[in-house]
């Protein structure tokens, strides 16, 4: 099983009809409340074309069918099909191209793999044989677990990552319950510290698994269609893999440490018999089969493509032709994906590596649900609807009681910073990133080429703390310079937090300073999250850092 269909089921029915209705009726009374023309954060006076509020009204109709499930989630993810073209808001071309996207198909295949990966039970043999690797004492089996878990949630969807551990996890607990002679009361507390510890390990490991790669979770397609469609920017599997495998080996072990060492610390000590259960698992597994070892054949194959693609794309013959320049990561995921339709396990009985039955639980429901949110962001962005929701973000923050500092420039940028800053930051529980930061407080970073207004930068936030900071570094003389002197205005009006004028900087900037980029990850802010700092300052190293008091 890969994932249960997309539903939410928490409206009774009455609530639902009265959705049903309530949809195209809000629909229809927002189009004509929207203005005509709006005032954009610089000022000017921009006409809202009749394209641009129909948009956002179906946007509003598919929210609110959306959030009460009066339909499935997929229908209501079609509605884009109908409605655009007859509103005038998008062509037919234009609104089914994104329902096609490379993206979808990218995770078709990752879909299609992971149904060959569970129909043969690799996924099981490979949790067996990681908790075999590394020890049956409690602790070892919490990272075996979580080991497994992320590697397997690496291409496999989380969901049905951790639907395949569950019964591995409780049959680990029934194990350990039946070793311990004497159910005491300090006993019982041990054996539930364990038994909690090793199902958040479980559960937490299968999230941040699902972020090492672009298959990984749904949400990670849809931000890497986003990126690719609005700003032009394309982002490969290794592109991903490059920051998010960093990121998965700092956050889990971080995690199994903080389960296992601090908050569930009292745990029981040797199991009797672990050894024997995943023996006996494994037994019942027996050796691998042709179908098993067809299959990760099949899936290391598509690795390995994923990760080399550059060069694979870069291979050139004597002539100068490049054969294999369009292979991309949805071909290489389709493509595989096929192969176990082909590939024959007994040729005679006509069994292959997949078959369509196999297929039935595929989530066909979120490709066309993926499908839907793209048509919709990109008729969003075309039709100028992104500009009326921008204009109004100084005045959002000011309703929300965001305080601008009085040395910033009222402009978009500012206040869209300011209100993360002041209402957002502190909420950001999980590991969350947050990209594209205004260019107002990025005065190092390049600017979006689709977008001047932000830039290419992200930041990390675990625990409301920001734990790593990346950036495409700004290597144009000139807008440096204009940018260093915006900060020395603000400076000057009382903000002493921006930068100072570099003159050794732009000058080596203006000999051609090659371009560069920037990640800061460092032990500093993990101590600073472990001990709870409000600011790196407290645990930074650099005395120059440290508070003047």
């Amino acid at each position: 099983m890969l994932d249960s269909h997309v539903q939410i089921g928490s409206f009774s029915r009455r609530s639902k009809q009265i959705a049903l209705v309530a949809g195209p009726l809000l629909a229809t009374l927002v189009y004509f409340l929207f203005p005509d023309s709006y005032i954009s954060p610089a000022g000017d006076s921009v006409a809202f074309t009749h394209a641009g509020k129909a948009c956002l009204s179906v946007v509003l109709w598919m929210a609110i069918w959306w959030f009460s499930d009066t339909i499935p989630i997929a229908a209501t993810a079609m509605l884009p099909l109908v409605l655009f073209p007859i509103l005038g808001v998008a062509t037919v071309a234009q609104t089914t191209t994104p329902y096609a996207s490379d993206t979808i198909f990218l995770f078709l295949g990752g879909f299609l793999l992971a149904a060959g990966i569970q129909r043969w039970h690799l996924d099981r043999r490979i949790a067996l044989v990681t908790i075999s690797l590394v020890g049956t004492k409690p602790a070892q089996i919490s990272a075996g677990v979580m080991i497994a878990t992320a590697f397997l949630s690496m291409w496999v969807s989380n969901t049905a990552t951790a639907a395949m551990m569950v019964p591995i996890v409780l049959a680990v607990l029934n194990v350990v319950k039946a070793s311990i002679p004497e159910h005491t009361r300090e006993s019982r507390q041990k054996e539930h510290n364990f038994a909690v510890a090793l199902l958040l390990g479980m559960a937490y490991a299968a999230s941040i698994g699902g972020m090492a790669t672009v298959i990984g979770s749904p949400p990670n397609g849809i931000f890497v269609r986003f990126v690719g469609q609005t700003y032009g920017q394309t982002v490969s599997v290794l592109d991903w893999m490059m920051i998010g495998v960093p990121v998965m080996a700092i956050l889990l072990p971080l995690t199994w440490f903080l389960l296992n060492k601090v908050l569930f610390r009292n745990q029981i000590g040797d199991i009797p018999g672990g050894k024997d259960w995943v023996r006996v698992e494994m037994k019942k597994l027996g050796a691998m089969t042709r179908g098993e070892k067809v299959v990760l054949c099949v899936f290391a194959l598509a690795v390995v493509l994923w990760v080399f693609s550059p060069q694979i794309r870069a291979f050139t013959l004597e002539d100068g032709t490049r054969p294999l320049k369009s292979l991309t990561d949805a071909g290489i995921a389709m493509g595989c994906g096929l192969a176990l339709f082909a590939l024959p396990i007994d040729f005679r009985r006509g069994v292959h590596a997949l078959s369509w039955d196999d297929c039935k639980d595929i989530p066909w429901d979120v490709l066309l649900l993926f499908g839907g949110g793209l048509s919709m962001a990109a008729a969003i962005q075309s039709t100028g609807g992104s500009g009326l929701i921008g204009a109004q973000a100084v005045a959002l923050a000011n309703s929300v009681g965001v305080e601008l500092a009085d040395a910033a420039e009222k402009t978009w940028g500012n206040a869209l910073y300011a209100t993360f800053d002041q209402k957002v930051e502190e909420h950001l529980i999980q590991p969350t990133f947050i990209t594209m930061y205004p260019v107002e407080v990025s005065p190092l970073t390049k600017k979006s080429p689709l977008d001047p207004r932000v830039t290419e930068r992200f930041e990390l936030f675990v625990c409301h703390s920001e734990l790593a900071n990346a950036y495409s570094e700004l290597n144009d003389p000139i807008d440096q310079r204009e940018r260093f002197m915006k900060q020395v205005e603000q400076r000057e009006r009382g903000d002493d937090e921006t930068e100072m004028l570099d003159e050794d900087f732009l000058n080596a900037m203006e000999y051609g300073m090659p371009p560069t980029g920037g990640m800061g990850m460092g032990i500093d802010r993990c101590v600073m999250m472990l001990t709870g700092t409000d600011t790196i300052r407290e645990v930074i190293l650099f005395p120059t850092m440290k508070p003047l008091d």
